[in-house]
C-alpha cells in the first residue's frame, strides 16, 4: 500500500441524535466514493459501520467505527459514532481524534437533545463543526425550518453550500452551489453569488480584492473557507437523503477541500512539570500517537485503536509507552488500518492516520505512543447509573469480576467495583442501555449470566451531642482471667472528618501498651452503629479514665472494653442516620421545567439554581441518592427522552426522621428474614 502523506488525508467524526442518519451518511459516503458496489441498511443489519451484533439486533450504533475511503486522491477517515447519550464515550473519544465534527439533524424531527449535546462537546473541545440535514425526502422534511434552528440555537453563521428543490416537504434534488451547473435558475444563482460574497467577506484581503475588481480564484476561495471553518466565522450546512444518494458528492467535497489537514491543527499536550499546553504537530517530528478506543475481541483478545499524529509508526517496532500505568517500551506486533470490521494489514502507519494493534494488553484508553510529548487523554464524564449485580450461578464470584474489568477497561465511561460498606459487586454507567449491553456481551462472550438489582444505599450514622460511655469487662474461668475497664467521652466532628482518638489518662490507669487495644475495639464498634447497624463517622473519641489487672489484663480484654464503652456512649449522644445527597446537573426543554421541578421536590431535591444554554434549560440541585437512583427512566417518562442528567461528588446529610424511620424498619425486615432462613 502506497504511503499517504499527512495534506492528503481529512479525518471526521460524524456525530448526532439517534436515528438522525450517520451510520447510512457514512454508508452513503462509501458507495458515492465507490469503496462499496451497493449500500447496505441499517435495519437488515448490512451496514459496514454497525457490524456488532449488539448493533445489528439493536438497530443502532454502541460503537464508534472507523471508516475509510479515498475521493479525488485525498483520504477520508470517517469515524461513525453512537447516538444515545448512553454511550457518549465513544463520542468523545472520536471527537478528540479528528479534525472536523459533522453534526447530522433530521430534516423531519430537527434538533434533538443529543444533537445539542454533541455540539457543546465540539465548542468545549474546540472542534470546526459542519452541520448536515438528513433526510430531506423525508414526508414531513423541513429543511428551511431546520436551518433556522441550526442558526437560532448554534450557529448565526450558518450557511448553506446545498440546498434542496424545496423547502419543505420530500425533495428529489439538491443543488451545489459551490459548483452550479449553468443552466441553474437566476434563484440559484443569486444564492451562490452570495455564498460567494459571504466567503470574500470572511478574509480582509479578499475582500480588498473583490472591490479592487481583480479576479479571486478558487483555490484562494477554498483557502479562506477552511480557515473560516477553523474559527467558526463560517459553519457550513448541507442538504443530503442517503438512501437517495442527494448531497453526497457535495458533502465528498466539503470534507476534501474544506476540512484542515492532520498536520494544520493543535493538540494539548502535558509538558514535563505537568501543565497543559498547546502542540502543534511537525512533518519531521518523532513519533507521537495516543490511543483512543480499545475493544475486547472474543478471539483476538484486546484491540487497541490509535491516531499518529506526528511521526511514522512501523509494523512490529517497539515503542514508547506512556500512560496510567507509567512508562514503559512495549513491543507491538502487526498493525493494520481498520475499515468496519476489516482490518487491512500494513507495514507503517503515517501522521494523521488511525490504526489498530491486537494483543498488546497494557494498552489503554489515552495512552501516549512514542518518543513526542504525552498528549492530554480526553476527558469523560463520570458514570450515572448504579446497579448491583452478582452471579447467578454459585462459585462464579471470581469469574465475574475478572471478565467484567475486561469490559471496563474498554470503556471509560463504565466502571466496576466491590462497594465494602455493602458487600456488593456494583457496575455504573451513562444510562440504562448501555449497562444493558454490558450485561449482554458477559452472557455472550463469557457465558456468564448476573442478576441485577438496585445497589444498597451507603447509610452512614453518627452523633449530634457529647457523652460519656463506660464498660468494664472481667472474664474467670478457673485459670489466667481478662481485665479491663474504659470510660471514655464522644462528642460530634464536622462532617466528612472521620474519626478521631484522644489518649487522656492520667497516671497510668490504662497501661500504654493497652490503649491502641482500646483504640482497636472502638473502631471495631464502629463498623455497626447503634440506629441501624450502618458504620459510624465523624466521631471524636476521648479515653480519661479506666482500671487494669497486674496479671488478668490483656490485649483482647481492653478491645472489648473498648467495644462495650463506645455502644454506651453511643446510646447517650442521639445518634442519628445520614444519608448521601448528590449534585445534579439536569438539562431539559423549558416545556418539561414544571414537571422537572414538582418531581424533584417530591424526591425531597433542593433546587440550587438555572440557566439556559442553546434553548435548554439548566436545572442544577442536590437530591438523596436513594431518591434519584432510578433517576434516568423517570426523566425519559417526564421529557419522552429529550432531557439528559449528569451527577457529581457525593456529601452526606442527616436523614429526617420519618425518612430514617422507613430505613430502619426495612433493616429490621431483612434481618428477620434472615434470622428464619
Amino acid at each position: 500500500m502506497a504511503k499517504m502523506e499527512p495534506e492528503n488525508i481529512r479525518n471526521i467524526a460524524l456525530v448526532g441524535h439517534s436515528g438522525s442518519g450517520k451510520t447510512m451518511l457514512s454508508e452513503a459516503l462509501l458507495f458515492e466514493t465507490k469503496k462499496i458496489p451497493k449500500m447496505g441498511s441499517v435495519m437488515a443489519g448490512t451496514t459496514v459501520s454497525d457490524f456488532d451484533d449488539d448493533e445489528k439486533d439493536l438497530k443502532y450504533s454502541v460503537e464508534t467505527t472507523v471508516l475509510r475511503t479515498n475521493f479525488k486522491g485525498r483520504e477520508l477517515q470517517v469515524l461513525d459514532t453512537p447516538g444515545s447519550v448512553d454511550f457518549i464515550g465513544g463520542v468523545i473519544a472520536a471527537l478528540g481524534c479528528v479534525e472536523a465534527a459533522v453534526i447530522t439533524v433530521c430534516a423531519t424531527k430537527g434538533i434533538e437533545v443529543v444533537t445539542r449535546k454533541v455540539f457543546e462537546l465540539t465548542e468545549r473541545m474546540n472542534i470546526p463543526r459542519i452541520f448536515v440535514i438528513t433526510k430531506i425526502d423525508g414526508e414531513n422534511a423541513r429543511f428551511q425550518e431546520t436551518l433556522a434552528a441550526i442558526k437560532d440555537v448554534f450557529a448565526p453563521t450558518a450557511t448553506c453550500l446545498s440546498v434542496p428543490d424545496v423547502q419543505s416537504g420530500p425533495a428529489t434534488k439538491v443543488f451545489d452551489l459551490l459548483s452550479l451547473d449553468q443552466n441553474a435558475s437566476d434563484e440559484l444563482k443569486a444564492e451562490a453569488e452570495s455564498l460567494r460574497e459571504s466567503i470574500i467577506s470572511a478574509d480582509d484581503a479578499l475582500l480588498e480584492k473583490f472591490f479592487e475588481g481583480e479576479e479571486i480564484s478558487e483555490a484562494e476561495l477554498q483557502q479562506v473557507y477552511q480557515k473560516a471553518l477553523l474559527t467558526g466565522s463560517l459553519v457550513p450546512v448541507l442538504a443530503t437523503s442517503a438512501e437517495k444518494g442527494l448531497g453526497i458528492d457535495a458533502l465528498a467535497g466539503v470534507i476534501t477541500n474544506f476540512v484542515p489537514d492532520p498536520l494544520s491543527t493543535t493538540r494539548q499536550a502535558i509538558n514535563p512539570q505537568g501543565e497543559e499546553e498547546s502542540w502543534s504537530p511537525k512533518p519531521d517530528g518523532p513519533l507521537t500517537a495516543q490511543v483512543f478506543r480499545v475493544a475486547s475481541d472474543p478471539f483476538v483478545g484486546k484491540v487497541s485503536y490509535f491516531r499518529v499524529y506526528q511521526g511514522t509508526l512501523t509494523s512490529g517496532s517497539s515503542v514508547k509507552l506512556r500512560g496510567s500505568q507509567g512508562a514503559k517500551n512495549e513491543k507491538l506486533g502487526h498493525i493494520a488500518l481498520p475499515h468496519g470490521k476489516e482490518q487491512i494489514e500494513t507495514q507503517e502507519i503515517t501522521a494523521g492516520q488511525i490504526g489498530v494493534v491486537s494483543k498488546v494488553e497494557s494498552l489503554s484508553v489515552g495512552d501516549t505512543l512514542g518518543d513526542g510529548p504525552i498528549l492530554k487523554p480526553s476527558e469523560y464524564p463520570k458514570p450515572m447509573v448504579e446497579l448491583a449485580v452478582f452471579p447467578t450461578k454459585q462459585g462464579d464470584e471470581t469469574k465475574l469480576g475478572a471478565n467484567i474489568r475486561k469490559i471496563a477497561d474498554t470503556d471509560p465511561t463504565f466502571q466496576f467495583m466491590h462497594r465494602k460498606e455493602t458487600n456488593e459487586f456494583v457496575i455504573s454507567g451513562m444510562g440504562d442501555q448501555q449497562l444493558r449491553v454490558i450485561l449482554g456481551r458477559l452472557k455472550k462472550r463469557f457465558n456468564l449470566e448476573v442478576g441485577t438489582k438496585l445497589p444498597t444505599i451507603p447509610y452512614l450514622e453518627t452523633i449530634t451531642a457529647k457523652a460519656q460511655g463506660h464498660y468494664r469487662h472481667k472474664k474467670q474461668t478457673g485459670g489466667a482471667g481478662q481485665f479491663g475497664e474504659v470510660y471514655i467521652e464522644i462528642w460530634p466532628l464536622e462532617r466528612g472528618t472521620g474519626y478521631e482518638f484522644e489518649d487522656a489518662i492520667v497516671g497510668g490507669v490504662i497501661p500504654g501498651q493497652f490503649l491502641p487495644s482500646v483504640d482497636k475495639g472502638v473502631q471495631a464498634a464502629m463498623q455497626k452503629g447503634p440506629v441501624a447497624g450502618f458504620p459510624v463517622v465523624d466521631v471524636h473519641v476521648k479515653v480519661y479514665d479506666g482500671k487494669s489487672h497486674p496479671v488478668d489484663s490483656k490485649d483482647i480484654a481492653f478491645q472489648l472494653a473498648g467495644r462495650g464503652a463506645l455502644y454506651d456512649a453511643m446510646e447517650k449522644a442521639k445518634p442519628v442516620l445520614l444519608e448521601p445527597w448528590v449534585e445534579m446537573e439536569i438539562v431539559v426543554p423549558p416545556k418539561f421545567m414544571g414537571d422537572i421541578t414538582g418531581d424533584l421536590n417530591s424526591r425531597r431535591g433542593r433546587i440550587q439554581g438555572m440557566d439556559i444554554k442553546g434553548g435548554m434549560q439548566v436545572l442544577h440541585a442536590m437530591a438523596p441518592l436513594g431518591e434519584v437512583l432510578s433517576y434516568s427512566s423517570q426523566l425519559k417518562a417526564i421529557t419522552g427522552g429529550e432531557g439528559m442528567y449528569s451527577l457529581k461528588s457525593r456529601v452526606y446529610e442527616i436523614m429526617p426522621q420519618n425518612e430514617a424511620a422507613k430505613v430502619i424498619q426495612k433493616v429490621s425486615q431483612a434481618k428477620e428474614e434472615k434470622e428464619k432462613k
